[in-house]
């Protein structure tokens, strides 16, 4: 990993990691707050941004890498894909269990409100949420592995090869049929030129 690279990492993972406390944080704090519309909502929009910001670093890291670059972004994607599918659910509960919980303390700002649903929606946002904190970090940290940086060129060369390897899976059975017709082809035309000298040599004899 070069020098350049190193610090970009080390920039990215830093940011992530703080922006992962913060949230952490605004899940404890939001509590003692809780009927306090005005630092709730504060709370709350501190919490997504940083979720929709950690979320956008993540993919800042991905892409900053030799393999994205060499065009296998295919590879990191599926590589890290549960990461991203989690963390795309924990800011969608994040982001719907904010919107309940204001929406009923507007409507009742003095009456502490838990509805059954609303426990459900916090339990199962809280369980990814501590799953989320798992995998985005692990992700974090293997993006650190030298084979995500490697020389460039190599990449580029593997990424050609298994380029032309599809194209020829994709043009074999193309290939296979144009050479089956031309076999048919000559076939029926050494048939056809047979039966024609027959039919000389029968005119010949007549004559």
């Amino acid at each position: 990993m070069s020098r350049a690279s190193v610090g970009r990492y080390r920039w990215l993972s830093g940011t992530s990691f703080g922006l992962l406390l913060a949230d952490l944080i605004c899940n404890s704090l939001f509590l003692l707050f809780y009927h306090d519309t005005l630092i709730t909502l504060l709370i709350y929009i501190i919490q997504d941004v940083c979720l929709v910001f950690s979320l956008i670093l993540f993919f800042l890291a991905l892409f900053s890498t030799s393999l994205s670059q060499a065009g296998l972004v295919g590879e990191l994607v599926h590589k890290f894909q549960w990461c991203i599918i989690v963390a795309v659910m924990y800011l969608g509960l994040s982001l719907g269990f904010h919107s309940w919980s204001l929406e009923q303390q507007w409507q009742k700002p003095k009456v502490y409100i838990w509805a059954p649903g609303m426990v459900a929606l916090f339990t199962v946002q809280r369980v990814v949420g501590g799953v989320h904190y798992y995998l985005y970090k692990r992700a974090i940290l293997q993006l650190s592995n030298k084979e995500f940086y490697a020389k460039k060129l190599l990449l580029v060369a593997s990424n050609i090869k298994e380029t032309l390897i599809q194209i020829a899976q994709k043009t074999e059975p193309i290939v296979t049929s144009l050479a089956f017709l031309m076999l048919h082809l000559t076939f029926y035309g050494n048939l056809a030129l047979k039966i024609w000298i027959q039919d000389l040599a029968e005119k010949n004899n007549i004559n």
